[in-house]
């Protein structure tokens, strides 16, 4: 079923977002207002005349960065581009029982749109299916659900992201070299892509490349951290770590970092975080691949806009490309970065 969402967002794509760079526009300097519902917050645009609509974003884990940059983002573009729209933010906590729970509170206040960053594809069917019934429409972004394309859905795809990453590993990786894998959430839409991507263009075209442990770190930093120490002990010579996104593989390198065994070693990643970007620029990460959460939110945010001013009510599938992240062009990211705020 995660193949077929996937076939399905990329065959019915209706439109392309081609923005690949983070528009570097000053803040407005507003604080955000706190709304009332659960564990949210609201950001409202300046002065506006006529209706204002309400626009409710439910993240998946505010504690997350890509979920972060995703808030963080939508808050700012709602400011600059969309005076008419007030933004409220809840926090689905990575739990699929508390996003259910911020969906039904969402619908209990009769927002004009919601846009979801979804924990899980299946158990986010019936409440967006719900929300539609009460007469409200759903826009999902970094990620779609089992939905057979009844809503609008904003996202990258994931087995481009990891051919991309992959590509680079059987670029750079020595002649028979040992390589560990960290996946995400067993079951995770992306992080199933992104392992389809490297088996296409690393392990089915390096068979010399030998995976000496392959296991999930769930996304988490932590995580990635304590498997990597763990394989350290287990294996006397390990070549690159290759993730499926970059917090795992930022823990993977402290782990590498203080056991000393860091001569030779390369580690691959997703996201193009802000301290995925740092570390690339210290010459620790060899690469990340961007899923540009400036791009998406960009585009869930139109489509909202969209949706609430009857501008297009049409599905629209929207896929931002994605773009591989080296020493070469860092200093690019960086910047954008530090234009949206992510760097200080």
């Amino acid at each position: 079923m995660k193949k077929a969402l996937i076939k399905r967002l990329l065959a019915g794509i209706l439109a392309v977002v081609m923005v690949m760079g983070m528009v570097g526009c000053a803040s407005s300097g507003e604080s955000s207002e706190t709304s009332n519902l659960s564990a949210g917050k609201t950001s409202e645009g300046s002065t506006s005349s006529g209706k204002t609509y309400n626009v409710v974003f439910i993240a998946k884990a505010l504690s997350d960065p890509f979920s972060t940059w995703l808030s963080t983002s939508i808050e700012k573009i709602a400011k600059e581009k969309y005076p008419n729209i007030k933004v409220s933010t809840i926090d689905g906590q990575n739990a699929v029982d508390k996003q259910i729970a911020a969906m039904e509170t969402a619908v209990s206040q009769k927002p004009d749109c919601i846009i979801l960053q979804m924990v899980d594809s299946v158990a986010m069917v019936d409440p967006v299916n719900a929300a539609r019934e009460a007469g409200i429409q759903t826009v999902m972004v970094n990620g779609a659900i089992d939905d057979n394309g009844a809503n609008s859905t904003v996202d990258s795809n994931p087995e481009e992201q990891g051919k991309l990453m992959a590509a680079k590993a059987a670029e750079l990786l020595p002649k028979n070299a040992n390589i560990v894998i960290m996946d995400g959430p067993a079951g995770n839409w992306h992080s199933n892509g992104r392992r389809a991507g490297v088996k296409a263009a690393l392990l089915d075209v390096r068979s010399d490349v030998k995976v000496l442990a392959e296991k999930e770190a769930n996304w988490n930093k932590d995580e990635g951290m304590a498997l990597m120490e763990d394989w350290l002990q287990t294996f006397p010579k390990i070549d690159a770590v290759i993730s499926m996104n970059d917090n795992m593989s930022l823990g993977a390198l402290e782990a590498v970092k203080a056991s000393g065994k860091t001569e030779g070693f390369t580690a691959y990643g997703v996201d193009g975080l802000a301290d995925a970007c740092l570390s690339i620029d210290a010459g620790e990460l060899t690469a990340s691949v961007v899923q540009d959460g400036y791009a998406q939110a960009e585009a869930a945010l139109k489509i909202a806009n969209d949706i609430v001013t009857g501008a297009n009510t049409q599905v629209q599938l929207i896929d931002v490309p994605a773009v591989l992240i080296t020493k070469d062009n860092v200093s690019e990211w960086l910047q954008k970065h530090k234009d949206n705020g992510f760097i200080k």
